[in-house]
Order: C-alpha cells, then structure tokens, then sequence
C-alpha cells in the first residue's frame, strides 16, 4: 500500500493551478515551480510531479498516441507490419520466382 500524503488533494490543486496560473511570469515552468514552493513550503520536486501527473490526468501527452500512429502504424500498416527492408526483400524473391 503507498505512503500517506501530507497534502490534501485540494493543496495539490491549488499548488498546480498556482504554477499554471505564475507560468507566464517565469522564464520556465520549474522557475514557475519554485516560487510556488517558496509560498506553500513543499520541495520543488514534490510539486513538479503533481504538475506532470495533473498534465497526464488532462491529457496533455495524448498527442505521444498520435505521434506513434503517425510514425508507426500508419506507415507499416499496409506493408503487413513488417519493416521496409524486410518487406522489399519479400518483393524481390517473389519477383524472382515468378
């Protein structure tokens, strides 16, 4: 069973909102990070994965789904799932036989 936070989910709430709402006053999102820590008194790496698992909950990183049908399955789809290469070879045997 995990660990017992000390942070309610509202304070992890408010942290993360906190950062998105300071981020265009920082020249980063971990500069963002640690001026909010500074004013709730948690560390800064506690808050930066509330951040990310609140990105992933929002579906920020959803795209990396597209990204892998775009660069994968899209392409290998009709050649049957099989790398280029092998796919080309396959061509030239039955080319030959034929």
């Amino acid at each position: 069973m995990g660990r017992q936070s000390r942070y309610s989910p509202e304070v992890r709430e408010r942290a993360v909102r906190l950062v998105r709402e300071q981020l265009p006053e920082h020249s980063s999102q971990w500069a963002a990070i640690g001026s909010v820590t500074e004013k709730l008194g948690c560390k800064h790496e506690t808050l930066r994965r509330w951040v990310r698992q609140a990105e992933r909950d929002a579906g920020e990183y959803a795209v990396l789904a597209w990204v892998d049908w775009f660069n994968t399955r899209r392409l290998l789809e009709p050649l049957g799932y099989v790398p280029p290469a092998e796919y080309e070879a396959r061509y030239y045997e039955q080319v030959k036989v034929a």
